[in-house]
């Protein structure tokens, strides 16, 4: 009702996630697109853009909606975390290098300081075969998390399957 009267961005915005949960898709991009394209600094307009686009099954693009997203606000590190986990997804491995290094370099001294970021990261480092990084990256996990089962589990497993699958 609200925007049958007025154009106001809150609301629009707000209606572009209804139309996300209710998997209306094509209405969600569409809300979403329409911020972007009145005001290209609607950070989080971008985020739900790429929600959006990532559940459509366009993953291409909602890593390349990320990216925008990123140039203009680089220190968000759910922002970096999402870039980083669809560009792995789309085996963009030195994009999701950038965002899991970033993310892991922001949550030093942030309170969202997440082990699973330096896992992923060493997960990259795993495909892009390079596995001195990624063991120099466990060590700095188990260093930076060390009452963390979880974490030495994870860092364990992941050492274990370097090791395994290191070349000779």
């Amino acid at each position: 009702m609200v925007l049958s009267k007025h154009n106001l961005v809150w609301a629009v915005f707000n209606m572009g996630k209804v139309h996300y949960h209710n998997r209306m898709f094509v209405d969600a991009v569409k809300a979403f697109s329409s911020l972007i394209g009145e005001n290209d600094m609607y950070i989080q307009a971008y985020d739900w853009l790429a929600r959006t686009l990532e559940a459509m099954g366009d993953t291409k693009s909602a890593q390349k909606t990320l990216e925008a997203a990123v140039s203009k606000s680089p220190r968000a590190i759910f922002r970096q975390r999402a870039l980083g986990n669809v560009a792995f997804g789309n085996k963009d491995y030195d994009t999701a290098e950038g965002a899991f290094k970033r993310a892991v370099h922001i949550g030093k001294t942030s309170l969202f300081k997440d082990p699973a970021d330096y896992i992923r990261l060493a997960k990259v480092y795993i495909k892009k075969e390079d596995h001195g990084k990624a063991l120099d990256l466990i060590d700095e996990a188990r260093a930076d998390f060390i009452d963390n089962d979880e974490v030495l589990l994870q860092a364990t497993l992941t050492e274990t399957y370097l090791c395994r699958h290191k070349p000779i």
